[in-house]
């Protein structure tokens, strides 16, 4: 009992490098290309994923299937104190009332569900600090939403902060399997100090 969480994590972990090496089997370079080129960070993209938004501190990667959308988006912003760090919800709210609204519907934008708080913990990120949020989300007008899982991290030779999430949507099937899959490609994730040093 009193080790349950690290024990929790040691699972987790080796559960999402199986699914790794899995679905990152076939990968989309050209958009992992895209998105070094142009931001200097990197992530692993799955073959299937396209990208739906490429933005100067903004880029959303999707994969639209016929009984599930997986969705992950990468934001950035200059890092300048560590009270940033304090702001996650608002941080939060503000990323996807800005850059996650209905094309058709613009008074429509992903926000958060209330039903359950959000859960923010610190875990070891690649070996780095960061700060991790569970939540779920909703469409403002309540006619979707699901869960979603993020990671706060920053990188300091930079002076930026990087906001990463992954979420799903899949009314009326599990979803952990599909959240295990947007977690495993988040952590593949890496800042543009790390992606230099490669």
């Amino acid at each position: 009992n009193e080790n349950a969480e690290a024990i929790r994590w040691i699972f987790e972990k080796e559960e999402r490098e199986r699914l790794k090496k899995r679905i990152l089997a076939t990968r989309q370079k050209n958009v992992e290309k895209t998105l070094t080129g142009e931001h200097g960070y990197s992530i692993k993209v799955p073959f299937g994923y396209d990208l739906a938004v490429n933005l100067k501190n903004f880029t959303w990667v999707r994969q639209l299937g016929a009984q599930s959308h997986k969705n992950f988006f990468i934001y950035e912003e200059d890092y300048l104190t560590q009270s940033q760090l304090d702001r996650i919800p608002d941080l939060r709210e503000e990323i996807t009332s800005t850059y996650l609204r209905d094309s058709e519907k613009p008074k429509l934008y992903i926000t958060q569900q209330e039903i359950l708080p959000m859960i923010i913990d610190t875990v070891s990120f690649n070996n780095k600090f960061a700060l991790r949020n569970k939540g779920l989300w909703k469409v403002s007008a309540a006619t979707a939403g699901g869960p979603y899982i993020s990671y706060v991290l920053v990188d300091e030779k930079k002076s930026k902060l990087f906001y990463i999430e992954g979420y799903v949507y899949a009314p009326g099937s599990d979803k952990k399997n599909l959240m295990l899959e947007v977690d495993a490609i988040l952590s593949t994730f890496k800042t543009p100090s790390e992606t230099e040093a490669k």
